[in-house]
């Protein structure tokens, strides 16, 4: 394939994909039609069909792409930084950020992964969300190894398992404080990221070797 035909391919799956993203944080992924997605991207919905299998495979699409966004700005937290608890802090507050900007796909992308293999088949990208999820859980868990040859996470833990456990409290808390905000900063009296703070905190002593 010519560069110039990539180049047209990707310039039109973007301008769709786009679209989409837009109706489905307007009205939501399940009352948006594929007659409104080609409305937006003003094509006809047999473009939209020479690049996507259904309204489905894009949602995995812009979930795929923000969640190789996720991955990058990890990566970059817990590879390009030496000081390991301020890489830890920039990790929680990098998936703080995300939540916000992106809260629609917040669960999606960190809750349960495809593994089914008709499913995957029927829609290949969700292959490369499985395999960009491995990525993301490969960085965290080499971190944790680091951690361990620097002195400064316990030498007992389990790095994979440990990655697991990190991953879902923090994501969970953040989930909670996004759901409970009011009711949290009336009963506690304290705004939302001083609990999250201090929460981070707690979960970085779980692996933390005491100082």
């Amino acid at each position: 394939m010519s560069t110039r035909k990539q180049k047209l391919i990707e310039y039109n799956r973007s301008i769709i994909l786009d679209a989409a993203k837009k109706l489905f944080l307007a009205k939501g992924s399940d009352k948006t039609s594929m007659d409104d997605v080609a409305e937006a991207a003003e094509c006809s919905k047999a473009t939209i069909y020479a690049y996507f299998t259904s309204k489905e495979d894009i949602y995995y699409h812009i979930v795929l792409e923000y969640m190789s966004t996720l991955r990058d700005g990890v990566r970059s937290c817990l590879t390009n930084i030496s000081d390991y608890e301020r890489a830890y802090n920039l990790l929680c507050w990098t998936l703080v950020r995300f939540e916000k900007d992106y809260p629609m796909y917040f669960d999606c992308i960190l809750g349960q992964i495809c593994t089914d293999k008709e499913k995957i088949d029927e829609l290949p990208v969700l292959q490369k969300i499985f395999d960009t999820s491995e990525e993301l859980n490969w960085v965290i868990c080499k971190f944790l190894e680091r951690g361990k040859l620097d002195g400064f996470v316990k030498s007992d833990i389990d790095p994979m398992q440990s990655t697991f456990v990190i991953w879902s409290s923090i994501c969970g808390l953040i989930s909670f404080c996004s759901r409970k905000q009011a009711y949290m900063e009336n009963s506690l009296g304290i705004p939302k990221e001083e609990f999250l703070r201090s929460g981070f905190n707690m979960i970085l002593g779980i692996i933390a070797k005491d100082k």
